[in-house]
């Protein structure tokens, strides 16, 4: 099993904005509602992790958040089509985007190399194309 969780640095920045804006007095009465929304979504955003598991039967996708499931997703080998993976920032943050034939899964967050490899072995194993 695998985790990671959400970039806390960009959720402080969106914290930070949202407290400037809700502070200031403007004008339009909305737009402090607005601010207040953003601060509350970027909370509840804070508590997100992700966790990925990779099985003979498939991969298991799910979003976590305060130690219960908020969504749950199994792709197995037969819904797959591609797996494409590329390197960010320098070649230190691995990506992969696993093609299905319903929508595509992006992993970025999982800063394991472990996985990556992990996830070639499957798409061999099960004949699935992969770069």
């Amino acid at each position: 099993m695998y985790a990671a969780t959400t970039p806390k640095f960009t959720l402080f920045i969106w914290l930070i904005v949202a407290i400037a804006i809700a502070v200031i007095p403007w004008p339009i009465p909305w737009l402090n509602l607005l601010a207040v929304f953003v601060m509350v979504i970027v909370a509840l955003i804070s508590f997100l992790h992700y966790q990925l598991t990779i099985t003979d039967k498939g991969i298991t996708y799910r979003v976590i958040a305060l130690n219960s499931t908020v969504k749950k997703r199994i792709i197995t080998p037969q819904e797959m089509t591609h797996v494409t993976f590329t390197r960010r920032q320098d070649d230190t943050i691995f990506q992969a985007v696993i093609m299905t034939t319903a929508k595509p899964l992006s992993l970025l967050r999982f800063d394991s190399p472990d996985l990556y490899q992990e996830l070639r072995e499957f798409c061999q194993k099960h004949h699935i194309p992969h770069n």
